[in-house]
């Protein structure tokens, strides 16, 4: 989805798809908060009440625990493609743009687990530290 429709409308499908699946199955959603800027119309459209946050994450707790346990799920999804996909060692950098995954990929080529709308070889790397 990410890379037939972008970032910001893939990520507002995949929420909205999250949300109504809670609700059936009994979750009640009182209010969302959100880490970033982003405006989710179809969200307002289904009658959520949100509100986000710049660097929510480091300003609400609960932000920060939802953001530590998608990061951590993450991680989790990547270890198992690892098993699918053991040439790009899925598990030690679990698809962070990291130098190895980088190489990996210019190595290899994509993989189908790999955005093809995000150019990940011709982009400079950008060091954001080892996860």
């Amino acid at each position: 989805m990410i890379d037939k429709w972008g970032i910001n409308p893939g990520t507002e499908f995949a929420l909205l798809h999250a949300l109504k699946r809670a609700m059936r199955s009994g979750v009640k959603i009182n209010r969302l908060l959100m880490d970033g800027r982003f405006t989710f119309h179809s969200i307002r459209r289904e009658g959520f009440d949100y509100e986000t946050f710049k660097r929510g994450d480091s300003r609400i707790a609960s932000i920060a625990a939802a953001s530590i346990l998608a990061k951590t799920g993450r991680d989790r999804r990547m270890e198992k493609f690892g098993r699918f996909f053991p040439a790009y060692d899925f598990a030690s950098h679990k698809g962070y743009g990291t130098e190895r995954h980088r190489a990996l990929i210019a190595e290899h080529g994509v993989s189908p687990l790999h955005r093809q709308s995000f150019d990940i070889i011709e982009q400079p790397m950008l060091d954001f530290g080892e996860p």
